[in-house]
């Protein structure tokens, strides 16, 4: 190894993606930047090129105070396992099945709203009502809503860490954000999807009308006429609020303890009884670590009956989060480092919350109920590229990770067979693969200043989100 290396360090970070501290059950904001350093300093960096001898410099590292901000974007997503490609944002658990809303039974104690009743009475060219369930849409095309929502979110973060003893640093974080999802159109896929559905009616009907030139037509005008022309009235009456979404608030809190520990490997100021050669085998320090996090879901909530409505946070759930991993920082050139780990989001109540009554029901459920929340674990795992001072007071580094989400489990309060929440818990996984990278640059040897890109790679049942950060970190 050698400083050409750093250079390809450097061009590499400039065209790549910047691990981050927590992992969220939230998947617009999956992996919050609370700074742009890096993220395994763990207030080490300057021992580490003081114990390598490349600096004669000292600082204490005793604390550090990061300021952020940051924003956030999305405009399309991956979609969920019923529509595997990239989808707009409001279709990531399914285009929203109209015809749906009149399948399935009707919930002890609740009624169906009267525009439904009327849309389930309602006939296809062929005779049978438009709730018949035996027609099965594989194209989410007939009766489906198609909804172009676009996210933004702006924010700012602090980050407080302090190294309590020699190999323990315990860190604070927590931020406020301003949320914004509009669409500009509830667009009718059926209308888009009309001469697919002409040219091939088995997609929908399963067998082939007698004349399907005239029965899809037929049929378009007969749902639009039921269902997805009086849409703001059937959602108004289900107590469905479907108006653009425009929150501010806090987002949850952060409490991390670490343990890391330096171990120089090939030096013969610390081998023992053999000495090697100077130059003999590449030197570097070998930094086990282990982080346990504790996340208090003190954010702001999503309210159920705001369709457009997102968490500031883990939406109420506590969770706890454990990684390992290991770096190797090699005395004149990078750091190298692999960490993989696990976070468990605790059980809550939540009223009011829709949740299917049929298997064939996407993105939009008919009727309310009570229920407790116990989100899926999100694993996550990367690799990561420091290059401290490779440019004299340039610092860069580069991360990938892989995060993926299981399935939430949904469990009703008050027991109705009529409420099927297995239908909802397939869609809650998710999947993403991201790029990221971060520059800072030394102001003073007490304080920085950085800037950070989070980028999507490829991503399941979730936002492709970018995200930008700038950050003033001051250590001391």
């Amino acid at each position: 190894m050698n400083r050409t290396i750093l250079a390809a360090a450097a061009l590499f970070c400039l065209s790549t993606g910047i691990m981050t501290a927590n992992y969220t059950a939230s998947q617009n904001d999956f992996a919050p930047l609370y700074t742009t350093r890096y993220p395994f300093g763990f207030l080490n960096e300057n021992r580490k090129e003081f114990e390598k001898g490349l600096t004669k410099q000292t600082i204490k590292e005793r604390v550090q105070l990061s300021a952020t901000l940051y924003g956030q974007q999305a405009d399309v997503a991956g979609g969920s396992d019923q529509n595997k490609t990239e989808c707009n944002n409001g279709d990531i658990h399914g285009r929203w099945n109209m015809i749906g809303l009149t399948y399935g039974a009707v919930p002890t104690r609740q009624t169906r709203p009267a525009l439904l009743t009327a849309a389930a009475a309602a006939t296809y060219s062929d005779g049978q009502r438009l709730d018949h369930e035996n027609y099965s849409d594989t194209i989410d095309a007939l009766g489906h809503f198609t909804i172009p929502l676009k996210y933004r979110k702006t924010g700012a973060r602090m980050t407080f860490s302090a190294r309590i003893f020699n190999d323990i640093v315990l860190s604070v974080q927590g931020g406020v954000a301003d949320i914004k999802q509009t669409y500009t159109a509830f667009e009718n896929y059926g209308r888009t999807k009309a001469a697919a559905l002409t040219s091939n009616p088995e997609t929908y009907y399963g067998v082939k009308p007698a004349d399907p030139a005239t029965a899809v037509p037929q049929d378009l005008n007969t749902v639009d006429a039921n269902l997805m022309d009086p849409y703001e009235q059937i959602f108004d009456q289900m107590g469905l609020n479907i108006l653009d979404n425009h929150e501010t608030g806090a987002e949850d809190v952060y409490v991390s303890f670490v343990w890391r520990h330096n171990k120089h490997v090939n030096d013969p100021d610390s081998s023992g009884d053999y000495i090697y050669e100077e130059d003999e085998w590449e030197r570097f320090i070998l930094i086990p670590f282990f982080k346990l996090t504790t996340g208090i879901g003190m954010g702001k909530k999503k309210d159920p009956s705001v369709a457009f409505s997102l968490p500031f946070g883990n939406n109420g759930h506590h969770s706890l989060d454990v990684t390992f991993g290991i770096s190797a920082d090699f005395y004149q050139d990078v750091e190298l480092t692999f960490d993989v780990g696990a976070t468990h989001f605790f059980k809550r109540e939540i009223h009011g919350m829709f949740v299917p009554t049929d298997e064939r029901q996407t993105g939009i459920f008919p009727f309310k109920t009570d229920v407790n929340y116990e989100p899926g674990k999100t694993l996550h795992g990367g690799v990561s590229l420091n290059a401290y001072h490779f440019l004299d007071k340039v610092s860069c580094y580069v991360q990938y990770m892989y995060v993926t989400h299981t399935s939430d489990s949904i469990t009703l309060l008050t027991a109705d067979s009529a409420f099927k929440p297995s239908v909802l818990e397939d869609v809650t996984k998710w999947t993403i693969h991201a790029a990221n990278v971060g520059f800072n640059v030394d102001l003073s040897p007490n304080m920085s200043f950085g800037a950070a890109w989070q980028a999507p790679i490829a991503r399941r049942g979730a936002y492709k989100t970018n995200t930008i950060a700038l950050s003033l970190v001051g250590t001391f």
